[in-house]
């Protein structure tokens, strides 16, 4: 009898805030976290301090293309036929009754933030 095991990918923590100027950060493992690399098989959580929501705008390396967040974090993992490439995505954080947007809806050239699935 053969069996066959999925590796084990590693996890990365992707933290997001946002600053009284509505500016919004993104950090990973102590540097920026606005582009992430991952592999096939990895987990990312994203965490903020306000409810929030990952929409890809595109494909998603993940299940879902929108991920919701519960109890103030996102945990998912990269599908195992999640194609190499970028996978921009924007993020909504809700604070009482305004929603803030990265990137901004109607603003041009902003860079939106992005997964990089690299399946090396």
């Amino acid at each position: 009898m053969t069996t066959t095991a999925a590796a084990i990918g590693r996890h990365v923590h992707l933290d997001l805030d946002v600053d009284p100027e509505r500016v919004f950060h993104y950090r990973s493992r102590g540097g920026d976290g606005h582009r992430v690399v991952l592999h096939r098989g990895d987990t990312v959580t994203f965490t903020c301090n306000d409810d929030f929501s990952v929409r890809f705008t595109g494909p998603s390396p993940f299940t879902a293309s929108v991920l919701y967040a519960r109890h103030l974090f996102i945990t998912s993992r990269v599908r195992d036929d999640a194609k190499e490439g970028e996978y921009p995505y924007t993020v909504e954080v809700v604070r009482g009754e305004e929603s803030l947007f990265d990137p901004a809806p109607g603003r041009p050239g902003a860079a939106p933030p992005e997964i990089t699935i690299e399946n090396a």
